[in-house]
């Protein structure tokens, strides 16, 4: 029950992952706490910042509880791949506390192995 809770997913610096979809399953075994208002972010790091990956079009569903599953587009204009994935809450739940009862998170797109950065210098 806290501001700005999140769940964040390092694919490794060899890696990088473009989202085209994700699914959230809810994990809370009890009615109401539906989760309402919540972020899937992407860090760039030339920007450093987290950008916001919804679709901007399509219609916003809640995720009910208990264990309500959902499958959510991403915007399909980004074709940025991404180290990092997050999952913000980003207001209350259906019971009215700051809980991101969370219990499964899938990603569909595509994958990247990326080549290794040399870090040694001369």
């Amino acid at each position: 029950d806290v501001d700005d809770a999140w769940i964040c997913l390092d694919l490794g610096r060899n890696r990088a992952f473009r989202p085209t979809h994700y699914t959230l399953c809810n994990g809370s075994d009890q009615l109401g706490f539906d989760l309402l208002a919540w972020v899937f972010e992407g860090y760039d790091p030339q920007q450093d910042r987290w950008m916001d990956l919804a679709h901007p079009s399509a219609p916003r569903k809640d995720l009910p509880s208990p264990w309500g599953v959902a499958t959510f587009p991403t915007n399909p204009n980004t074709h940025q791949a991404f180290r990092y994935l997050r999952l913000r809450h980003a207001g209350l739940n259906s019971r009215g506390t700051k809980h991101l009862p969370v219990c499964a998170w899938e990603f569909y797109g595509s994958l990247f192995a990326l080549q290794p950065q040399n870090t040694t210098t001369s």
